[in-house]
């Protein structure tokens, strides 16, 4: 008795390649911008008096993203920045007092989507010492603000603000071995969230979850 959801979405990019920039090097950089929407949300599907069925709930959604891969030599950089912005329109809620949010309003009213990502810049670098068979790199990853939910379900969730942040990662990966038979091994040694940053996901509609705290990893892979 549901009707099957539906969306439309469209991408215009712009790729540029280019080469031996300053000496031997490559640049790779890439822009997209996208807008998807989607009618007859089944997260919307409620029962109502007047109508045994309604599915009235649409969302969109639409942003930017931008990669750009810098290599030369023993070294490269990676950077890449998202935005997403998202709204849903319709959207029941049974027995909640969100602002704006009623049994009369299903069709009229619209809210933020909230499991969307805060805009996030990412930053790697990394450099290859060929004599020792060494590469080590580092990872940043910056996150905006973005709106969630105080709790899932609940008729007395609110709307809260999580706070920006900055997460840090290092890793290291080391080939002891110069002989062809076991050359494709591998030691791999790694620190995430360097710093030991307390932040809730990105990617959640609550505030609820928490982060894994600095983790530390080593793994040893024997090839042959």
């Amino acid at each position: 008795l549901y009707q099957p959801e539906e969306a439309e979405n469209y991408d215009l990019g712009l790729l540029m390649q280019k080469s031996n920039l300053i000496g031997r090097d490559d640049l790779l950089a890439k822009i997209t911008y996208f807008d998807t929407s989607v009618d007859n949300v089944l997260e919307t599907l409620n029962s109502d008096p007047s109508n045994p069925l309604t599915q009235v709930g649409t969302e969109t959604r639409d942003g930017i993203e931008v990669e750009m891969n810098y290599q030369r030599e023993r070294s490269s950089f990676n950077i890449s920045y998202s935005k997403i912005n998202g709204e849903q329109k319709g959207y029941w809620v049974e027995n909640s007092n969100l602002p704006g949010l009623s049994f009369q309003d299903v069709t009229k009213q619209s809210r933020p989507i909230y499991d969307i990502p805060g805009d996030t810049l990412s930053l790697a670098a990394n450099y290859v010492f060929y004599e020792f068979n060494l590469d080590v790199g580092w990872r940043g990853s910056f996150v905006g603000k973005r709106k969630v939910l105080s709790e899932a379900g609940s008729r007395d969730a609110t709307e809260v603000t999580l706070d920006s942040y900055a997460v840090h990662d290092i890793f290291a990966n080391w080939r002891p071995f110069k002989n062809s038979q076991f050359s494709n091994s591998v030691f791999r040694f790694g620190i995430d969230n360097v710093t030991n940053k307390r932040y809730q996901l990105n990617e959640e509609d609550t505030a609820g979850s928490f982060s894994v705290a600095r983790n530390v990893k080593m793994t040893f892979d024997l090839n042959f």
